[in-house]
């Protein structure tokens, strides 16, 4: 595979990888639906109650501008988060190629977050995020790079809601940290674990432990990583679950 270190113009991925990704990415964002459904109804029934507001202060027999200008400058924020909601998911199911471009792993991390924010409620996870203060900045391609992160978080969320843990709380461990030459990103849950047959084939395509799951979600995963020059594992820590680490060579390293 090319490194994307010496062709920042060409993408990173083949006609039949991203062929790949793209089912994937699709099984992907069909999970996702109810997530970025909730997360665009909010902003639009609030901007909705912010527009009934304004009216209310603009036909008082006195109409009070100030409240109504107020309420409508509020109305446009709560409309800005819609769109921008709508906006990240067109581009997460775009199927246009992306020449790598300089991407700041702090940044794409947050978003990924953010995309799972009503999922992390739902099954009442508490997540923990620990981000280095100095950007880490690679060559990549955006919509791979969020897919992978994605995936591995929801993968994450899965294996949490199917087991209890035993106080009955969940937690997830999200770290980014540059580790020599190359950023490594660490997701840690306290799930079920991983078991031997599982460690061994986790990354091959069709391998899956669900019983809807299309078994391309880390394979897909690990051709991403290694087409930008990096490499997925995944490790069983000493107090249970699973961690998965996805390392990327940085931008400008020696």
């Amino acid at each position: 595979m090319t490194s994307p270190m010496t062709t920042p113009t060409r993408p990173l991925l083949t006609p039949e990888e991203r062929a790949a990704l793209r089912g994937a990415r699709v099984s992907m964002l069909g999970e996702l639906c109810a997530t970025v459904v909730h997360d665009v109804l909010q902003p639009i029934s609030a901007s909705v109650m912010r527009g009934h507001a304004a009216l209310r202060w603009l036909r008082l027999s006195q109409p009070d501008v100030p409240e109504a200008i107020a309420a409508i400058e509020r109305l446009i924020v709560d409309a800005d988060r819609a769109m921008e909601v709508v906006t990240r998911f067109r581009a997460m199911a775009s199927d246009k190629p992306g020449a790598p471009e300089t991407l700041v792993l702090n940044a794409l991390t947050r978003e990924c977050l953010a995309w799972l924010d009503h999922e992390f409620d739902r099954h009442r996870i508490a997540v923990e995020t620990t981000l280095p203060r100095d950007d880490l900045r690679l060559l990549g391609e955006r919509v791979p790079l969020q897919q992978v992160l994605v995936n591995v978080l929801m993968n994450a969320i899965q294996a949490m809601a199917m087991a209890r843990p035993a106080d009955d709380s969940r937690w997830l461990r999200v770290t980014l940290a540059r580790v020599g030459r190359e950023a490594e990103i660490a997701v840690q849950d306290n799930g079920p674990g991983l078991d031997d047959a599982v460690m061994a084939r986790m990354f091959d395509a069709f391998y899956t432990t669900r019983p809807d799951g299309m078994g391309m979600g880390l394979a897909i995963c690990r051709t991403i990583a290694h087409a930008h020059g990096g490499n997925i594992r995944a490790e069983r820590p000493r107090e249970g679950g699973a961690r998965i680490v996805i390392r990327l060579p940085l931008l400008g390293m020696p």
